[in-house]
Order: structure tokens, then C-alpha cells, then sequence
């Protein structure tokens, strides 16, 4: 097969790559398996990792993605597998979690190649303290940058977040709730609408309005919520019940509020939720 055939092989695999539909995942696969095995193709076998990364026509295989992109890595410097490695690193994915590889890994693509998904992990690392100190401001730039240039969805929570509590900022709950609305608007994200939830219960920016306060803490308090949205159903299960303990839209029951806040500590050992717990015990029941 001649260099053009394999491109253009390559070509038609990654256009099966992007498809929902199975069979054309499985041509995909095959494909990128008879480039890398017979002619040592680095994109097929770059393609491959991803497969197994995802889980996309095989079953999701971190080790074996690992193979591919530490194989990738070492021979041929790849930026794209080099990226896929500081992730796995820092979730760790197969590998314990490592913050220092991730962070050297990420730092690399960050000043080399201008990473975008490299600054995005970055600016969670100086968020959230993870290897490096923790500084909101480093964090700010990087999150501010993504969301300025490539209106990152991911990047915007934590941009919002730090507007929002005006971490080592000053405090601007407007453009915190901007972002807040276009994160709901644009993926429906449960966390965004917990905030905003928030921001109506206390009159943060916006009006007070307990009827929709409610009405957005009811949604995010189901229990469906609770594996995929962990702080999103718990912001709203803890504002639900505070609303039954100040009878604030719904009729007032210590009960309801009780029973919510002891779930909460139970599950999360929750401290504001022991507080009101010990109100309630000592004032009520």
C-alpha cells in the first residue's frame, strides 16, 4: 500500500471514528488496527488509544490506552498522547493519581505547544491546591483565558465559582450569574442551576423569589441526581431543607427538614446540616 493509500485509508477511518453508529466505529477500529499492525502508523495507533481511552466500539481499557500513549510518548514525543498521560495522571486512570507527573506534563504543553486542554487542568490545580499552591488568581487567568478565547464549558464553572465567592477577586455575583445562565442554557448544567438556585433563595443579585428557589432545589434534591450530580444535589437537598425549616414558600415541618439534614450528615458528614440538626433536637423535637 503506497503512503497515499494509507492516508487516505486513515482519512476514511477517522470519519467512521466521529460516527454514533456502532458499525462504523467497528470500521473505524479495524481500520486503525490494520494501519498500525502492517505499516506502523503513529495516527491509527494515536486513534487507537483513544478507543480504548473512551470505550468507543471496545470496552473502555485504561491500561491498554496507557500502553499506547506511554509507547507514543517515548518514541515519537507525541504532544496529543502526552496530554491523554497528564490526564490519567491526575484522574488517576490506571495509574495512581500523580499530581507532580500531571502537573509536568501539563506545565510542558502549556509553555511548548499552548495547550488548550492543558491549561484547563492547570487552572484546577492552582484552584483546588493539587501539587502546586493554591492561588485563584493563577487560576482566574487560566479559566478567564479559556472562556475568553474558546468559551470553555468546563472552564466557565469554576470561572463563575470565582466570581461568585470572589476568590482572591473582587466579588461580582452579575457576571457570576451570567455564566451561571449560559452554563444551564448551553449543557443544562445542574451545578450552574443549583447557584442560581442559591442566588434567588438569599436576593444575590437576583430578586428573591422562593418559588423558583424551590422549585430548582426540588430537581436537583431527586435521588437521580445524586450519582452523576453530587454537589449539585447536595446544595440543593441542604437548601430544600432549610426551606422547610423556615417555612420559606412551603409550609413549615421540622420533620421534613430534619429528616433532609440527617441524610446529610449521614452521607457527607455535612457540617452546616449538624448544625441545624442540633437546633432541631434541642428546640423542637
Amino acid at each position: 500500500m503506497t503512503n497515499e493509500e494509507i492516508k487516505e485509508k486513515y482519512e476514511m477511518a477517522k470519519k467512521y471514528y466521529i460516527s454514533d453508529n456502532i458499525e462504523d466505529q467497528e470500521k473505524a477500529f479495524n481500520i486503525f488496527s490494520e494501519l498500525e499492525e502492517k505499516y506502523n502508523d503513529i495516527n491509527a495507533r494515536y486513534y487507537l488509544g483513544k478507543m480504548h481511552y473512551f470505550g468507543k466500539y471496545v470496552e473502555r481499557n485504561y491500561e491498554k490506552a496507557y500502553e499506547i500513549f506511554t509507547r507514543l510518548e517515548k518514541e515519537n514525543d507525541d504532544i496529543d498522547a502526552k496530554a491523554y498521560l497528564g490526564q490519567m495522571y491526575y484522574l488517576g486512570r490506571y495509574v495512581e493519581k500523580d499530581y507532580k507527573k500531571a502537573y509536568e506534563y501539563f506545565k510542558e504543553l502549556k509553555e511548548k505547544y499552548d495547550d488548550k486542554d492543558a491549561k484547563y487542568y492547570l487552572g484546577r490545580m492552582y484552584y483546588f491546591g493539587q501539587y502546586v499552591e493554591q492561588d485563584y488568581k493563577k487560576a482566574y487567568e487560566l479559566f478567564n483565558e479559556l472562556v475568553e478565547k474558546y468559551n470553555d464549558k468546563d472552564a466557565k464553572i469554576y470561572l463563575g465559582e470565582i466570581y461568585f465567592f470572589g476568590k482572591d477577586i473582587e466579588r461580582n455575583p452579575k457576571k457570576a450569574y451570567e455564566l451561571f445562565k449560559e452554563l444551564v442554557e448551553e449543557r443544562d448544567s445542574k451545578l450552574a442551576k443549583a447557584y442560581i438556585g442559591v442566588m434567588y433563595y438569599y436576593g444575590d443579585y437576583l430578586d428573591v423569589n422562593y418559588e423558583k428557589a424551590y422549585k430548582i432545589f426540588s430537581e436537583l434534591a431527586k435521588p437521580e441526581m445524586e450519582r452523576k450530580h453530587e454537589l449539585a444535589y447536595r446544595m440543593g437537598k441542604e437548601n430544600l431543607a432549610k426551606m422547610y425549616y423556615y417555612g420559606q414558600y412551603v409550609e413549615q415541618s421540622y420533620q421534613k427538614a430534619y429528616d433532609i439534614f440527617k441524610e446529610l450528615v449521614e452521607k457527607y458528614n455535612d457540617k452546616s446540616a449538624k448544625e441545624y440538626l442540633g437546633k432541631i433536637e434541642n428546640n423542637v423535637l
